[in-house]
Parts: structure tokens; C-alpha cells; sequence
């Protein structure tokens, strides 16, 4: 399932009550192909977070609602508004920051957040 992703790592693992968080990294070979089966396995509730290139301290985010999927950017102390994307619209919006993470997974971190139950 979705934690058996070919190109994806799993740095480490956190029990946050209703989720687990993963801190996650695409191989660099495969940051494309990797970033499009976690999307496109993303359960219900499920959320990617990563950092956005540049100094602004904001993210890019992608989550599932029902079948929909939705991205957004959030900056510190300001959160955007969800916005309905296409599987190719928000592979796009997260590639940028899961290339940067692959070149330097402790800096750049990528952060899935998936309920409880929803993996194997």
C-alpha cells in the first residue's frame, strides 16, 4: 500500500493521536515517479507537506477529500485556501520542493500525515 512506494524512504515515524506523520524522502533518481504514486495513493485525510524552495519559510501542501484532490500554500502565521487540483496539478506543485529534499533529506523535510488505519 501506500507505504511500500517505490522512490519514497521513510525517515522517521511519528503517533500523533489521529495521525502518523512520516518524515519522507523521494530517491533523486525518481522524485517525479515517486511523487506522482504518493499523490495518487494518498487515502482519504491524507496530507504531504513540503517546503517550499527560498527563504519564506512556507510550505506546499497536497491533500484528499473524498475523491478530490486539493492543494494550497501556507506561510508562517498564514494559511492559504485549499484549491481543487488535477493529479498533474499537484504533482507540479510539489515537485520543486521534493527535488530540494531529495538533494538534502535533513533540511529540507517532507512530511506525510496519514490517519490511522488508512495504511498497512
Amino acid at each position: 500500500m501506500i507505504m511500500q512506494i517505490p522512490g519514497i524512504n521513510i525517515l522517521a515515524k511519528a503517533d500523533r493521536g489521529a495521525f502518523f506523520h512520516f518524515e519522507v524522502v523521494a530517491d533523486s533518481e525518481q522524485v517525479e515517479s515517486a511523487t506522482t504514486a504518493l499523490i495518487a495513493h494518498l487515502p482519504e485525510l491524507g496530507e504531504v507537506s513540503i517546503l517550499e524552495p527560498g527563504g519564506a519559510e512556507c510550505y506546499r501542501e497536497c491533500r484528499r477529500i473524498g475523491n478530490e484532490l486539493q492543494i494550497k500554500r501556507g506561510c508562517r502565521g498564514a494559511h492559504g485556501t485549499w484549491q481543487k487540483a488535477t493529479l498533474a496539478e499537484s504533482v507540479n506543485w510539489l515537485a520543486d520542493g521534493m527535488r530540494l529534499s531529495a538533494k538534502n533529506p535533513r533540511r529540507e523535510q517532507c512530511i506525510m500525515s496519514l490517519p490511522h488505519g488508512s495504511f498497512s
